[in-house]
């Protein structure tokens, strides 16, 4: 569907408003018409009867028109505004709605400072495209008909010489239309990039700070700001050529009819006053080409953002439920893999036919090397990734077939680093379930140990954790993130070594908090440590993409294969 099409779309919501908007203009310029004649009935008509009272009727009548104008001209900018804020929230809102669809595999591709670019910049594309490009084309159209018209009627030889403008303006576009194209995508692609990188320079500073970095980042951002710079004089300097191109053409034109009229008026063919109107109309016929030329090569422009908003628009989530998927019932949390394969993009399978079973209410570790798959089985667990090949159940139900939130709901995970968002302590825990009451949430807080710290600070609960939580402690922020997990009451639990960034003060009563949370509960444990996992009901040892190995501890130890040499290897650290 051609593109142009696809941004109407957003007009339909707002199609009466829009006819009412259009329906202003008209009327507004239908009393910008009135001048001309005006002019012509003072020039022939009252200077020269010299009618004093006809003149001072003509002015109040001009006066009243003016001020009536200029009132229905404020309406419309009014309405104008409004659904242009609309069409704004419409637009911006589909694409972080569709944003948050995509998989994670989505995000590997994609830095969250170009989304973001995308997202605030190439979306109002589309908005300024359908509040300034569609009326001011409707309005030019109309002036192009009704005033041209008007002209012909008056004087078509004037009129022939005057509209014979338009195929300079053609040869305009044409010639401008592929560097306006170049530069513009050029300058967007280069303000993506500088997205990109000044997110990660400020998410990354405590690092850029601790290896004196200051220098080098301050020189990257002026290179890629200078580029920018560079790329935005060139793209200007092309607009103002192409305008001045224009009013050159638009200027020479008037006096070419200046002349002609002139020459008819000086022979008896035309009145002073039908020349005088004539100019005046044509001195809104030109704005008004030049306008669309200006306009189409704009559009050039606004097109490269707009195709790179849909290209975003059209990428499908790979991560979806499928046709007839059904609502996951409440589950006791048995966990089946069969043959379950899985790599990412096609390259090395990071797993490779993997088959396990994990019964209800089980504590299962998994253990291997660092990048031997771990984290990964559990992401597909939760369906942030689909396996290449092979079926993952639970209680016995294909997680493809089953709608994703309702198997997402009764899972939880606890990062081995925690994330958490701007707001408050009491909105962070109310992640793990919204309508939560407020002792159910201080009840979550207690068994995660963290209820006396909050209690302490001055603004409790409502106390601001800052960007990512950079107003908390490391441990402070794992145990706020434990809170979730136990307001969340999951079925199925995965803990990534949810310990690590927790004081040793209070590991012990986190673990015991952990170990009441787990009971009857299906749990996959993520092994860092070895010694965190001693009292799991079987470990999963993972190498090269298989389990090469499954038991308890003292049965993997006893057995002294690769288990037992990881325990020797951690042990003497």
């Amino acid at each position: 569907m051609n593109i142009y099409l696809r941004v109407l779309r957003y007009i339909k919501p707002y199609r009466y408003k829009l006819f009412v908007i259009f329906l202003l203009t008209v009327i507004v310029f239908l009393i910008t018409l009135i001048p001309p004649f005006l002019t012509k009935v003072l020039i022939d008509d009252i200077l020269i009867e010299r009618d004093a009272s006809l003149l001072n009727l003509m002015l109040l009548g001009v006066l009243v028109i003016f001020i009536f104008g200029l009132l229905l001209d404020f309406l419309q900018d009014y309405l104008s505004s409004v659904m242009v804020s609309r069409i704004n929230f419409d637009v911006s809102t589909q694409f972080f709605r569709h944003l948050q669809r995509l998989s994670l595999k989505f995000y590997h591709h994609r830095r969250s400072g170009e989304l973001l670019y995308k997202l605030f910049s190439d979306t109002r594309t589309i908005q300024a495209w359908i509040s300034t490009n569609l009326i001011t084309i409707f309005f030019h159209i109309a002036t192009l008909l009704v005033v041209g018209g008007l002209m012909i009627y008056m004087d078509w030889r004037l009129s022939c010489i005057s509209f014979a403008i338009i195929f300079f303006h053609v040869l305009n576009i044409i010639y401008f239309r592929k560097p306006i194209i170049k530069y513009s995508r050029r300058l967007r692609k280069q303000n993506e990039v500088i997205y990109g990188n000044t997110s990660e320079y400020l998410a990354g500073i405590r690092e850029i700070k601790a290896y004196t970095k200051e220098d080098e980042i301050i020189s990257r951002f002026e290179k890629e700001l200078d580029n920018i710079v560079k790329t935005g004089i060139k793209s200007r300097l092309i607009n103002k050529f192409s305008g001045t191109v224009v009013s050159f053409t638009n200027n020479s034109w008037s006096l070419l009819i200046l002349w002609c009229g002139g020459q008819e008026v000086i022979k008896g063919e035309l009145t002073l006053g039908v020349l005088m109107a004539f100019l005046m109309l044509s001195g809104r016929i030109y704005p008004s080409v030049s306008g669309l030329t200006n306009l189409i090569l704009g559009l050039q422009s606004d097109l490269v953002g707009i195709k790179r908003v849909y290209e975003i628009l059209d990428t499908p989530p790979d991560i979806k439920d499928e046709e007839g998927a059904i609502i996951l019932p409440s589950i006791k949390g048995k966990i089946q893999f069969k043959n379950v394969s899985f790599s990412y993009e096609g390259r090395q399978k990071i797993l490779d036919g993997i088959t396990f079973s994990i019964q209800p209410g089980e504590i299962i570790a998994l253990v291997g090397r660092s990048g031997v798959g771990k984290t990964t089985l559990c992401n597909l667990i939760i369906r942030f990734y689909e396996p290449d090949s092979g079926v993952i159940l639970i209680d016995g139900y294909d997680i493809k077939k089953v709608q994703l939130r309702s198997l997402r709901d009764q899972l939880a995970i606890v990062p081995q680093e925690p994330i958490l968002f701007s707001g408050t302590i009491k909105e962070n825990i109310l992640l793990g379930r919204q309508n939560a009451s407020d002792e159910e949430i201080q009840r979550a807080a207690e068994m995660a140990n963290i209820y006396d710290f909050i209690s302490s600070l001055p603004h409790s609960w409502d106390t601001q954790v800052g960007e990512r939580g950079v107003r908390l402690s490391g441990g402070q922020k794992q145990r706020i993130a434990i809170a979730r997990v136990f307001l969340r009451d999951p079925r199925i639990l995965i803990l990534d070594e949810a310990t690590s960034f927790i004081d040793l003060e209070s590991e012990f009563l986190i673990q015991e908090s952990l170990r009441e949370l787990m009971k009857d509960r299906t749990t996959l444990i993520i092994a860092h440590r070895l010694s965190t996992i001693r009292n799991a009901d079987k470990n999963l040892v993972l190498d090269n993409g298989k389990i090469i190995e499954e038991g308890t501890h003292e049965d993997l130890l006893a057995m002294k294969g690769f288990y037992y040499q990881l325990y020797e290897q951690t042990a003497r650290l």
